[in-house]
């Protein structure tokens, strides 16, 4: 059950970013979509399962890459508003975007935790040797 918590902090983090807010001006600095990530951790009591190391690893790559992406001014802006807030959906201007940023999210924390896959897994005490996995149950 522990694995399956720690590996919770994945898909945590792209909810994190998925929250409500109200418009901000401008373009959030990676720092700033950072700081909002590890908030929304912290609301959810998902920052105790990994070490300090890997949420700044983790939060630091994923703010990088959504800085850089496609996601408009306007939606980061909200999702870092609402992290702060501790709300939890973003209001967007249509469906297109909401899909778009979902969409991008969704990548983001996958390339994230795939670049990181090998740290997580050490954490989690199952290393390269798969210690850390789920066994089937035993009839």
């Amino acid at each position: 059950m522990k694995t399956l918590r720690k590996l919770a902090v994945i898909p945590a983090l792209a909810a994190t970013l998925t929250l409500a807010a109200c418009a901000g001006g401008g373009r959030p600095s990676a720092s700033d979509l950072q700081d909002a990530m590890k908030s929304g951790l912290e609301k959810q009591g998902m920052t105790t399962m990994l070490s300090e190391d890997l949420v700044n690893k983790m939060t630091d790559c994923m703010a990088t890459k959504l800085h850089e992406s496609d996601i408009s001014d306007e939606s980061l802006s909200k999702m870092v508003e609402a992290a702060k807030n501790g709300e939890d959906q973003v209001e967007y201007k249509d469906e297109a975007e909401k899909k778009k940023t979902e969409d991008i999210i969704t990548d983001v924390s996958k390339q994230c935790g795939d670049d990181l896959q090998d740290q997580i897994m050490e954490e989690m005490g199952g290393g390269a040797g798969g210690a850390g996995e789920i066994a089937p149950p035993s009839n």
